[in-house]
């Protein structure tokens, strides 16, 4: 069984590093591919990559862009360049941050048992630095009142800013339910999402019409259109340092992004 693991770059290259170091410790990692891309390259980051894959027993493919994609649009192109056929030499495609941490050595071997025709789609038990469960991200669709409140929380981002008031108190309030078995739900959290190689062969895609936070509910409308299921598997976990990433943007442009990608969603997904 072969697995590719696609992994963004931006800038800083020691989480990369941590990124390949923990697979290298993970057990029957000899047919695991991983394939870097590198946003916004430079001569610093293409040398520091270049070192991580020389260094490195694994099977290591790099691109560098000279603009920066983003996150889901560069996984995409490196998905669809390699000779337009990563989904057909893996049976499994993973595409995470590379703030992501591989920190159970039996990853890979948990994730062979699996059968992608009747998992199409898995998220991953994923640990933040507080040690909370960021999966399941939903259980169902966005309700009407859900979609009501995020329409005005992107009204304007000082309004934005006392909704997150709301958003933390239920947070404390409501506690994720913690689910001990395979559960089949709507997303999954998009910092680490596993695809079986049945999504692309029905038809699916990433979509990379935006550039942060859509990823998700993106990729769940697709899986929904095509008739294929996600599921959250807590057999399979990893530790995420989140939003490392995103620390360079400023909190009102990490807004606005988040606000255009909503909208995009909107339009193309759930107008009718």
């Amino acid at each position: 069984m072969n697995i590719s693991v696609i992994t963004v770059n931006y800038k800083n290259t020691k989480p990369t590093k941590e990124l390949v170091n923990s697979i290298e410790k993970c057990n029957k990692n000899d047919n695991i591919r991983i394939i870097i891309a590198d946003n916004d390259s430079s001569p610093q980051s293409q040398n520091e990559l270049i070192k991580i894959k020389n260094s490195s027993y694994l099977d290591i493919d790099l691109f560098f862009f000279k603009e920066n994609r983003f996150y889901w649009p560069a996984a995409k192109k490196v998905i669809f360049e390699k000779n337009k056929s990563i989904y057909n030499y893996s049976d499994w495609i993973i595409v995470c941050n590379n703030d992501i941490l591989f920190n159970d050595k039996y990853f890979f071997v948990n994730l062979e048992k699996f059968n992608g025709k009747k998992l199409n789609i898995i998220g991953p038990k994923i640990l933040d630095q507080d040690n909370n469960n960021l999966n399941p991200l939903m259980i169902r669709r966005i309700s009407n009142f859900e979609l009501l409140f995020w329409n005005f929380y992107f009204k304007s981002y000082i309004f934005s800013k006392f909704l997150n008031i709301i958003l933390l108190l239920k947070k404390i309030i409501i506690k994720k339910k913690l689910y001990k078995d395979n559960k089949e739900v709507y997303a999954v959290h998009g910092s680490a999402i596993i695809f079986s190689n049945f999504f692309f062969q029905r038809g699916g895609h990433l979509d990379d019409k935006f550039e942060l936070y859509c990823e998700e509910l993106t990729t769940a409308e697709i899986a929904r259109k095509i008739g294929l299921k996600t599921f959250y598997v807590p057999s399979l976990h990893l530790k995420h340092n989140e939003h490392s990433s995103t620390r360079r943007l400023k909190k009102k442009d990490i807004f606005n992004k988040a606000k255009k990608s909503h909208n995009y969603f909107v339009k193309k997904y759930l107008k009718k």
